[in-house]
């Protein structure tokens, strides 16, 4: 007995083992032959799809010393490339750099080995294997050769933007940290990358390629890898986004580094224009940026070289002083408006809970009813009225009604709670903010719902309205 289980367990295992042979075998390269350039060009363009496993290879010749850029695009962003170099003296493929195996490089541009790898060591024999990250893919592979003779650095054509991730970035005059300083550039600067040291070097305890640009006013320097990030066309948005949030997150940032920030996020609202989702998170952040510079400005604001800054932004609407609280505040408006916007979409929730949550202080009604309700309606009450099935609708009730039972008890007992009682105006104006929340809560789907109603009914009877919630 114990021998037929063995036999079976030994029979599984080698049908999994060629199971696993069969899946690794089946995948195979195909040869399509040399790129060849038309005459009197610069570069080549091939189109084809692979099966996922598959890959497709493709040769050409490069001199010696020569600057080449290889660009692979796809419909569904999954098209890769490795690029290697055959030596002669070897007999083995050479992969160049930033694209090896695992690199999944989509674009490469750099110079070719000096000498070549050829017999002469005048050429080298290039092969390009193409493949994709996930399923079937379709793809168009573009090369571009520029002569050593020509350049030494790229055309317009083949340059690579770059954009600058940090504030005061020192651009210099060689490839090392004692060299003149010849520009210093704010973060979100888009540069031109020109080319790059053939090794990494190490800058306190960030090891990086110092990377050669061109400004945007046409000056050259070098700067260093960790500052930047690649910029490609097709993706610019969600790198926007990405380095932005990268940036935010960082809750050691200065005033500069944050005014810094929104200048960029700024400009970057104003070029884009998509009902996308990392647009609106773009939008966000500019709005989350500005309250964190007001935080940072704190009290002393009339003293902060920063003060001009701030009265500009409050000629242009986008925060507003308080004299009682002695302190700036953002306009809640611009969220709320950015909420309506991408209402659709998933992030217009979380805009209109941190609108909710701003510093719209209901202690600035000193306890006067009226003015704590409307002011509540204008906070938890709108988040309600535009998700009345939300994420946060449960924290954004509870916040609307939490004044209900101490208020009841005082105009129960006859009393006068800051003007609500007597005061025939004051009764109006309560009550008028009591119909705007009754008419807040009519969509809204919560087990306490029909309680309160009949608590504002209550409220309504006292004041000698004939009104009730549920009618509203």
């Amino acid at each position: 007995m114990k021998k037929s289980k063995c036999t079976y367990m030994f029979t599984f295992i080698l049908s999994c083992m060629l199971m696993i042979v069969m899946n690794v075998t089946t995948a195979k390269t195909f040869d399509k032959g040399e790129i060849k350039f038309k005459r009197d060009s610069h570069s080549g363009t091939v189109s084809g799809s692979v099966v996922r496993g598959d890959s497709d290879q493709y040769s050409l010749m490069a001199g010696a010393g020569q600057w080449m850029e290889v660009k692979i695009s796809s419909l569904e962003n999954n098209a890769v490339f490795q690029l290697s170099i055959y030596s002669y003296g070897t007999g083995e493929d050479v992969q160049l750099e930033d694209a090896k195996d695992g690199d999944d490089a989509k674009r490469w541009y750099g110079r070719l080995p000096t000498p070549g790898y050829s017999k002469d060591g005048k050429q080298n024999a290039v092969n390009i294997v193409i493949g994709g990250t996930r399923g079937n893919t379709s793809y168009d592979l573009t090369v571009t050769i520029k002569n050593q003779g020509e350049s030494a650095e790229p055309t317009k054509g083949l340059v690579e933007q770059w954009i600058v991730t940090a504030s005061g970035v020192r651009v210099r005059s060689a490839p090392n940290t004692s060299a003149d300083v010849v520009a210093k550039l704010n973060f979100g600067t888009i540069v031109e990358q020109l080319g790059k040291t053939a090794k990494p070097a190490r800058v306190g305890k960030t090891k990086a390629h110092w990377y050669h640009i061109r400004l945007p006013d046409g000056e050259k320097g070098w700067v260093f890898g960790s500052l930047i990030a690649s910029l490609a066309a097709s993706e610019n948005v969600k790198t926007f986004r990405d380095i932005a949030r990268q940036r935010l997150e960082n809750q050691k940032l200065k005033i500069g580094e944050l005014t810094d920030l929104f200048s960029f996020l700024t400009r970057v609202n104003e070029e884009v224009d998509k009902t996308i989702e990392i647009v609106a998170e773009l939008k966000l952040m500019r709005l989350q940026t500005l309250q964190r510079v007001i935080e940072v400005v704190g009290w002393g604001w009339e003293k902060s070289p920063y003060k001009a800054w701030l009265k500009t932004q409050e000629k242009l609407g986008n925060i507003y002083y308080f004299d009682s609280a002695g302190a700036w505040f953002v306009d809640p408006n611009k969220y709320w408006v950015l909420s309506k916007q991408y209402r659709s979409l998933p992030i217009g929730d979380k805009i209109a809970w941190q609108a909710a949550n701003l510093e719209i202080r209901r202690s600035e009604c000193e306890g006067y009813l009226p003015c704590w309700v409307s002011v509540t309606n204008l906070r938890s009450g709108q988040y309600l009225a535009l998700y009345p099935n939300g994420k946060h609708v449960n924290e954004a009730f509870g916040d609307a009604v939490s004044w209900i039972s101490p208020s009841m008890d005082i105009i129960n007992g006859g009393a006068v709670y800051n003007g609500v009682g007597n005061d025939k105006e004051e009764q109006k104006e309560f009550m008028k903010a009591l119909r705007e929340l009754c008419q807040i809560l009519t969509p809204v789907s919560h087990p306490k719902k029909g309680f309160v109603r009949k608590e504002i009914d209550k409220m309504f009877k006292q004041l000698g309205s004939s009104d009730k919630c549920s009618g509203l």
